[in-house]
């Protein structure tokens, strides 16, 4: 006999992934945003790499209005968060770094891979 939960469907997770990142390439100007405001509700995967040759950072916010709810800084590093987020909020990436002449051109750069689950 079949009861009644196993005739339940299973609910499907839908989810919507997005990137920020840059390369600066120690060309001016050394800073650089980003800003995605989100269109649903669920728990937003935070998966940020970053890499400064010399001095640098990359900053992920989440803001609710003008209220901040979550920030995270990084420095050559990879970190990994997660955050209940609902419709409307908005997520930033503020980064900089340092301009330094050098025989190897390395750019700084930064990757920020989110992933929104509902």
């Amino acid at each position: 006999m079949v009861t009644e939960e196993e005739q339940e469907q299973p609910v499907l997770q839908e989810s919507v992934s997005f990137i920020h990142a840059h390369q600066f390439w120690n060309e001016l100007p050394l800073g650089m945003g980003n800003e995605t405001v989100l269109n649903q509700t669920g728990l937003l995967k935070i998966d940020l790499k970053s890499f400064f040759r010399d001095t640098g950072s990359v900053n992920v916010s989440v803001y609710d209005g003008e209220r901040l709810v979550f920030s995270m800084e990084n420095s050559n590093k990879t970190m990994y968060r997660e955050v209940f987020v609902t419709e409307g909020m908005a997520v930033q990436t503020l980064a900089e770094g340092n301009h330094s002449v050098s025989e190897t051109p390395i750019g700084d750069l930064y990757v920020v891979h989110f992933s929104l689950f509902n």
